[in-house]
């Protein structure tokens, strides 16, 4: 074990013997550090000493690393550029700056009461969120992305932030014409109902056929998938003009319930595979506040 009050000293004089390996000059790094060339000096031998090994060949002329001291050198400026790296990912939540939170458009309306909490935990001065594909993970210019899926990608961490959780909903008028509130709705009661299909595109979230599975119904839509004619946001457009129920997604539908535009069939809701996550770079200093704010958000919801 290395001896604690021996290693701190050492560990003072590495960025001497990095600016001087830099410079190539004792009086260019004392100027450089602001300290006096004796300081420089005593700082490498100190250095030399404690290895056992001269990193520097001297002369009148110039100033050489040694083998031993290109390694050292190496090693010390790989260390401090992950210092500085790490410094970098903190200094947000020290001084203030701006998170972005790439999120996609449906999820916006949704998402948007929930930032002032976030930002308050991350104790930055702004939070903003940016328009975005769910595939589009790796963007540099976004801290957190916002994807559907199993909560699994290379390179990436991911928080939690909704499960998927679907349920018919409809216009008003169109469940007056079917009446489908007057008495206690069951799954069966939708199996020849004006059912809007979704996209082939859109096929990682639960269909219909699945939704009926949940409740016993062997059912095939044939035409579940349609891949022109259907997109989840034209069929809750269509519900909206009644031409059908929408199979509605948690957290993306929720202003036309509160608006009166749909409304939800009851007693009808379906927790499926995947869920919406927050994904980040592994190295990201804000994954335990992320964890805190979806705790938090998920106990109001």
């Amino acid at each position: 074990m290395i001896n604690e009050s021996a290693i701190h000293p050492i560990i003072n004089t590495l960025p001497v013997f990095l600016e001087v390996a830099r410079t190539a000059s004792f009086t260019k790094a004392s100027i450089n550090l602001g300290i006096s060339q004796p300081s420089v000096s005593r700082s490498i031998l100190m250095l030399e000493k404690y290895l056992g090994a001269t990193l520097f060949n001297r002369s009148k002329i110039k100033l050489n690393l040694t083998l031993e001291g290109h390694k050292l050198y190496l090693a010390t400026a790989n260390g401090f550029k992950y210092i500085e790296s790490k410094l970098d990912d903190i200094k947000p939540k020290i001084v203030g700056s701006k998170i972005r939170i790439g999120c996609p458009m449906i999820l916006m309306p949704w998402l948007a009461y929930k930032v002032p909490l976030l930002r308050g935990l991350l104790e930055v001065t702004k939070v903003e969120l940016v328009p975005m594909s769910e595939q589009d993970i790796s963007n540099s210019w976004v801290d957190i992305s916002i994807r559907f899926g199993s909560g699994q990608w290379d390179g990436f961490h991911s928080v939690l932030l909704m499960k998927e959780e679907v349920f018919p909903a409809c216009a008003p008028a169109l469940e007056k014409k079917f009446n489908w509130l007057s008495k206690r709705l069951t799954a069966s009661d939708l199996v020849k109902s004006p059912l809007l299909p979704v996209s082939r595109k859109e096929s990682n979230y639960m269909g219909w056929n699945d939704w009926f599975l949940n409740f016993g119904i062997n059912f095939c839509l044939n035409c579940q998938y349609d891949d022109f004619a259907y997109s989840y946001l034209l069929n809750i457009e269509s519900a909206i003009l009644e031409n059908g129920i929408v199979l509605a997604r948690k957290g993306t539908i929720e202003s036309h319930l509160d608006s009166g535009k749909l409304i939800e069939l009851p007693g009808l809701r379906v927790e499926g595979n995947n869920a919406y996550y927050l994904v980040f770079r592994a190295d990201s200093w804000f994954s335990d506040v992320l964890k805190e704010w979806t705790i938090v958000m998920n106990k109001a919801d």
